[in-house]
């Protein structure tokens, strides 16, 4: 498990559909690589195209959440593709963009 936290990836995903086994199938907005997800509550309640932020570990063939999402909307996406200008197929600095994500959009918009 150590090894599957060391490889973690926190991206913005957005959900293509259910996997054919279980899960989900997750498109990586930044690489736009696609990924098997299991989470049975993703699975349970996300919509195809819903878009959010989160944290993914690799023990497997498979990735799985470690728990905290946020919702990522259209403009959001938009505003952090412009603030991490990346090369194609790279991410944003992780710490980095939970740090956009959660303080200046999600307080702002949420928390006032």
């Amino acid at each position: 498990m150590f090894e599957a936290m060391s490889r973690s990836l926190f991206s913005i995903f957005e959900v293509v559909g259910q996997h054919d086994v279980a899960g989900l199938v997750m498109r990586d907005l930044f690489s736009n690589e696609e990924l098997w997800l299991i989470d049975r509550g993703l699975e349970a309640k996300a919509p195809d195209g819903l878009k959010i932020a989160i944290r993914l570990i690799h023990p497997e063939d498979f990735w799985m959440s470690t728990g905290a999402n946020i919702i990522v909307n259209d403009e959001i996406l938009e505003d952090a593709k412009r603030a991490f200008q990346v090369e194609k197929g790279e991410h944003p600095h992780p710490d980095h963009l939970a740090e956009f994500l959660f303080k200046d959009h999600f307080a702002r918009s949420y928390l006032g």
